[in-house]
């Protein structure tokens, strides 16, 4: 235990050492750059802020109230930024207004050679930037990115099991559902809290990796009674009507699988269980860490795609 301890320190730290040189290489790049944010939500707005404070010439369209410039600005930006998902059946991502922009027409008027950043991006997006000779970043399968957002998820997950359930965190039986970033980072926020954490995991090296740091494992869902909450990140069907049958009705379920979820609605409502689903986090929980996150992956693939 000391020595998992210890090897997890050194991790973070070298982590951290390496992201800060990445970002002070991209803030010399992205210095005095024109910056296009294009829609998204208020994650963006955030995105905004963080390279206003970088030195960075800021425009943004498709943010309700906060706008400062008009579409005719991204034809002079060295970055278009947009949201996550960026693109949505065509049409540029913008939940923050009424106008609808498609992202054809948005790469019409990029300069040749713009750098776009966004999440999500599908292939037909690809074949689109490539067709205007523009480059195309996805921000959204950075791992630094993912891993970060992981923890933002985790601490929302958290905080909705701590304000929707009678019981204190102190003694609570916890039953994780999968070994992924979000689930690995409730396991690491929780580790010195006094609950008792329990994971299950289909493959024998996740339920090793678990076991080695102390944590137990189930390799079935067929017996949930001795749980007071359980957590779901994993997407998909995985959870039988005959394990949520033996869950105790105070019990807590939260869904952190993607959309539609994946515990079944349905059979909670019948059982009289109390499902939480939580697609939004981290967005509804710390929308401007999320931002300056996105932000911050967006400076080390501009790095790397301007700066060799």
């Amino acid at each position: 235990m000391v020595l998992n301890r210890i090897l997890k320190g050194h991790f973070r730290l070298m982590l951290h050492i390496m992201t800060m040189h990445l970002i002070l290489l991209g803030e010399w790049l992205l210095n005095r750059k024109n910056v296009f944010l294009c829609g998204g939500d208020l994650r963006s707005i955030y995105m905004a802020r963080y390279f206003a404070d970088k030195g960075c010439r800021v425009h943004t369209y498709g943010h309700g109230d906060t706008d400062n410039s008009g579409l005719h600005s991204v034809k002079n930006a060295d970055v278009v930024v947009l949201g996550l998902p960026a693109v949505k059946d065509g049409v540029v991502n913008m939940p923050l207004c009424d106008t609808v922009l498609k992202f054809e027409e948005l790469l019409d008027m990029c300069s040749e050679g713009a750098f776009v950043a966004g999440g999500r991006f599908t292939a037909q997006d690809a074949d689109c930037a490539k067709k205007h000779s523009v480059t195309l970043a996805d921000y959204s399968k950075d791992e630094i990115f993912q891993i970060e957002n992981a923890f933002y998820t985790a601490e929302g997950a958290i905080c909705a099991l701590i304000e929707n359930t009678s019981r204190s965190l102190c003694g609570m039986r916890i039953l994780i559902t999968g070994y992924g970033r979000i689930s690995k980072a409730i396991c690491s926020l929780l580790s010195s809290a006094p609950c008792r954490i329990t994971v299950y995991a289909r493959s024998a090296e996740q339920r090793a990796w678990c076991e080695a740091q102390g944590i137990i494992t189930l390799n079935t869902l067929e017996d949930l009674r001795e749980y007071d909450a359980l957590i779901n990140t994993v997407p998909a069907d995985i959870l039988p009507g005959r394990g949520l049958s033996t869950l105790c009705k105070e019990a807590i379920i939260i869904d952190l699988s993607a959309r539609p979820g994946y515990v079944d609605k349905q059979a909670c409502s019948n059982l009289g269980l109390n499902l939480i689903y939580l697609p939004g986090l981290p967005l509804t929980s710390a929308p401007c860490s999320a931002g300056e996150t996105a932000a911050r992956a967006i400076e080390r693939m501009y790095f790397f795609t301007e700066g060799n």
